[in-house]
């Protein structure tokens, strides 16, 4: 699948997916943002659509995934350091995994994910980045881990933070 089609399929799998989730969880949704590699216009990269859900108050993503457990969703107990501690569900659509990824609309972390998002769309030289660092994990020449370390340089990076901190 050629760039430009895989990221349009993986926009119009993240709207209807979207669609479905506030079909159920619109009383308790502040926010709904595509994010990860599949949100990467520029980038165009292959993975599962990641679904930012921003819910009204820190109770629910420790309630909510009872729900949507109940509605075929699946926790996904295998994440990156970075989202520790973070409840996210995981669903087949279409012929994409969906990850939603619950966390409270106040959250500092949000914030985080969408800036490097958006950053990473407006700039060039990062999106090449970030699509040599996914390329060289996809084709094993580095290790989870290294890419994990990768990405995080990059997003500290694109934050202007110091030290080692794990991101997305």
């Amino acid at each position: 699948m050629n760039d430009s089609l895989l990221y349009e399929k993986a926009s119009e799998c993240y709207i209807k997916a979207t669609l479905d989730i506030l079909n159920h969880y619109k009383s308790v949704a502040m926010e709904v943002h595509h994010v990860g590699s599949t949100s990467l216009g520029p980038a165009a990269l292959p993975g599962d659509i990641d679904i930012l859900l921003l819910v009204k108050n820190s109770q629910l993503p420790v309630e909510l995934p009872g729900h949507m457990i109940e509605e075929g969703y699946e926790v996904v107990e295998e994440v990156s350091p970075y989202y520790k501690g973070v409840t996210i569900l995981r669903c087949p659509y279409e012929e994409f995994a969906v990850n939603f990824i619950l966390m409270e609309y106040g959250s500092k972390r949000k914030d985080d994910i969408l800036y490097c998002r958006d950053c990473i769309n407006e700039n060039p030289s990062y999106a090449c980045r970030l699509k040599e660092i996914k390329d060289d994990y996809l084709e094993s020449r580095i290790s989870r881990a290294e890419y994990q370390a990768e990405k995080s340089r990059l997003f500290l990076a694109i934050t202007g933070q110091p030290g080692d901190a794990e991101f997305v």
